[in-house]
């Protein structure tokens, strides 16, 4: 503390204040957010399923519907020791059900029935 300028030490404080009072209740929302990476990985994980859910008729290569017996109880073509491979039907990234559809595609119409939830 200064006996020439007494409040000298709180010019800075006063400043922060001031600033802190700028600010918008949205702006200083979003700085938060984006700090966390948490929240962020969170955030992009949930567009992408968002934007996969949404794309779902075009990203998907069967209907969600279609029944194919030649691949019935398939493991997925990328799991190392599948017992029962699905060479015969195409490709499917999760396998199939016991009645041969595609579990991708059962699963990407599955998460638009939660978004709409």
């Amino acid at each position: 503390m200064s006996i020439i300028a007494p409040n000298a030490d709180n010019v800075g404080v006063m400043t922060r204040a001031q600033d802190m009072r700028g600010r918008s209740l949205w702006v200083d929302a979003r700085r938060r957010l984006f700090e966390n990476r948490a929240a962020v990985v969170a955030m992009i994980l949930l567009a992408a399923i968002t934007s996969m859910a949404v794309l779902a008729p075009l990203l998907s290569q069967y209907s969600f519907e279609t029944t194919n017996w030649n691949v019935v109880s398939c493991a997925p073509d990328w799991w190392p020791d599948s017992t029962v491979t699905c060479n015969a039907g195409g490709t499917h990234w999760f396998g199939t059900d016991s009645v041969g559809r595609d579990l991708f595609v059962r699963v990407l119409y599955g998460a638009r029935v939660s978004m709409a939830v």
